[in-house]
């Protein structure tokens, strides 16, 4: 009976092993060698592994990774980026003066460190460009919590031009503050902040052209214009809703009555983590998506990136649809936000 259970014992030792080497084998093959896709694809921490998705893009570096981030404090990304300094790829990081010292010290002297310190601006951009051909860009930070838990959404996108015309403004050799491409029958056009109003001016006017729906998913809107351009839509008749993260402040409280006395579907977050997305989502045929928060200082002082794609795609109005939805069960009436209308606004 003995022999028989060692028998089993072995058995199922020998069985957890193989599947374990086959998930391995598998896991690794996904990893190291699936393509990269040549169409314009969006990406959300609800719906994919978001570490996963930036380790292959990293892995498929063949000259240069150039980065522009806000944070980097998940221990496994930088481990990554050495090994590719040590095959031989250029690796340049453009990044807020307050990192500089940690990622320093997680990387080889041979990468390139660009610290970026204006007083009362932030460094918010979060940029991932590969060998001047791919970017992934959106709200998503290099953090254990962004890429785990938070609400996030990204693009990644094949467009050897914009690729460029971002590597160079992360390198500091170009100061372009907006680049238009079309690729793949659609247009993207780029904005780097701070731009002198020209990007505000360019998200107003399709704002104001909409004419069926706006939906906006927002970690943080205080800006009166973007505001007044949400109300304009609204009272001409088009369904405007918004996903909006807690307000943490008064001022963010006071910022938003105007859409709320005005009967604007606005929604709270109140699922896991943070609701950091940044996005909107215009008459299902134009995506506005980036870095940016809708605030005087997103706009007017960081140093932002956002993204223009129009027109678009059934495959990314399905997985905005898909998107939408999951944040639909997220998202409730904001009833513990009272009307302040006595309430001074400043931001």
């Amino acid at each position: 009976m003995r022999r028989t259970s060692r028998i089993v014992l072995v058995f199922h030792l020998f069985l957890s092993s193989m599947l374990l080497g086959v998930t391995f084998y598998v896991v690794s093959s996904v990893y190291l060698s699936s393509n990269l896709p040549m169409r314009t694809v969006l990406y959300t921490t609800e719906r994919e592994d978001m570490e996963l998705t930036l380790h292959n893009l990293l892995n498929k570096a063949t000259s240069s990774i150039d980065l522009s981030l806000f944070s980097c404090s998940d221990p496994f990304l930088p481990q990554l980026l050495k090994t590719k300094i040590q095959q031989g790829i250029q690796v340049t990081i453009r990044c807020d003066a307050k990192i500089v010292s940690s990622i320093s010290k997680l990387l080889p002297p041979e990468a390139i460190l660009l610290p970026h310190s204006k007083r009362g601006a932030l460094m918010h951009q979060k940029i991932v460009c590969i060998d001047q051909e791919w970017i992934l860009l959106g709200s998503l930070n290099w953090s254990p919590s962004s890429l785990r838990i938070d609400g996030n959404s990204s693009i990644l996108l094949h467009n050897p031009t914009l690729a460029q015309a971002l590597s160079k403004a992360i390198r500091g050799e170009s100061s372009s503050s907006s680049i238009t491409s079309t690729h793949c029958q659609q247009e993207h056009t780029l904005f780097l902040l701070p731009d002198r109003k020209q990007s505000l001016k360019r998200l107003i006017q399709w704002m104001d052209e909409a004419q069926h729906s706006i939906r906006i998913a927002m970690f943080a809107w205080t800006h009166p214009q973007l505001i007044q351009a949400a109300l304009r839509a609204h009272q001409r008749g088009v369904q405007v809703t918004v996903f909006l993260h807690r307000p943490h402040s008064i001022h963010a409280k006071k910022a938003i009555q105007p859409l709320l006395q005005a009967g604007v579907d606005l929604r709270q977050y109140s699922g896991p983590g943070t609701l950091h997305h940044k996005f909107a989502w215009i008459d299902e045929q134009r995506l506005c998506i980036g870095s940016v928060n809708w605030t005087r200082a997103g706009f007017h002082k960081n140093q932002e990136c956002w993204i223009s794609l129009a027109p678009l795609s059934q495959e990314q109005n399905q997985s905005l649809q898909k998107l939408w939805h999951t944040l639909n069960t997220q998202c409730h009436p904001p009833h513990d936000i009272i009307m302040m209308k006595d309430l001074p606004f400043q931001e």
